[in-house]
């Protein structure tokens, strides 16, 4: 809902990975982004309706049935149908994309650097081929710093088109290295690019895309993917991302992408 002011709002995060979606399930599942220093969308939460089990309609807030509402946002549907929200939306900035490869080994130190120099958002994608020795050792380390709001807009953007992405996932399930290394390069071109904050939470998403992926390997069978969001304290991510590496090596699984992002969490900090 759009404040009644002259100032341009957006809104503080959304979750990653996909842009069509409901507000409704966004809620239902308490999704989270790439925010440095965000608690999940509940923290934007003012208050939402809800349609319970008897059909009847009912506002849930922090002072208006305030245990359902606790219950609803990342109920999974349970509680009830969600039809209304309202949302805490925030004023405008300008962010200015910082893009370095670094190691696992340091990266809560980075997070917590970045975090000390004003960063908002950010993110860390893993290599991802057992075969070499940076799987899960080395990634593309993504940061978003404010700028001024005077400060323009980079025109004509380096980023990645469908066509980039559709050749992308056919390759992180064929050439892992190369699919990495073609990601990682563009990536470090965009170094340095000012979008609004809001605008670059969304990207291109590809429907169906598996469909792709199985007529390019030659799949007998369709395919798809399971997905796994592990939450780690950050004094135990080294080892945590050792143990991983050597399971995913041992049992020969499939990793097709991986990435950490740094979640705040019952006032503690998890990755």
């Amino acid at each position: 809902r759009q404040r009644p002011t002259d100032q341009q709002w957006g809104i503080v995060q959304k979750q990653t990975g996909a842009d069509a979606m409901s507000l409704g399930g966004a809620l239902s599942s308490n999704v989270h982004g790439r925010g440095l220093t965000l608690k999940p969308i509940v923290d934007q939460v003012e208050s939402c309706d809800l349609i319970d089990a008897a059909g009847a309609e009912r506002t849930c807030s922090r002072v208006q049935n305030a245990d359902l509402f606790r219950l609803a946002i990342g109920g999974y549907g349970l509680f009830g149908v969600i039809t209304r929200v309202t949302l805490q939306l925030r004023p405008r900035v300008k962010v200015r994309r910082d893009v370095t490869l670094a190691d696992t080994a340091v990266l809560t130190d980075l997070f917590a650097a970045r975090i000390r120099d004003g960063y908002l958002y950010g993110d860390f994608q893993f290599a991802i081929d057992p075969a070499r020795d940076t799987f899960l050792r080395r990634g593309v380390f993504s940061c978003y710093q404010p700028v001024p709001i005077e400060t323009p807009l980079t025109t004509g953007p380096a980023g990645f088109c469908v066509q980039d992405w559709t050749e992308l996932t056919v390759l992180a399930h064929t050439d892992k290295s190369r699919a990495f290394d073609r990601f990682a390069a563009r990536y470090l071109e965009t170094s340095g690019q000012v979008y609004w904050a809001d605008a670059q939470l969304a990207d291109v998403y590809l429907d169906n895309y598996h469909d792709g992926v199985d007529r390019a390997t030659g799949a007998t069978c369709p395919g798809s993917e399971m997905i796994t969001e592990i939450f780690v304290e950050q004094t135990s991510l080294g080892a945590f991302l050792e143990d991983a590496r050597s399971w995913l090596i041992d049992t020969g699984a499939n990793l097709i992408y991986a990435t950490v992002r740094l979640i705040e969490k019952d006032d503690e900090t998890f990755l």
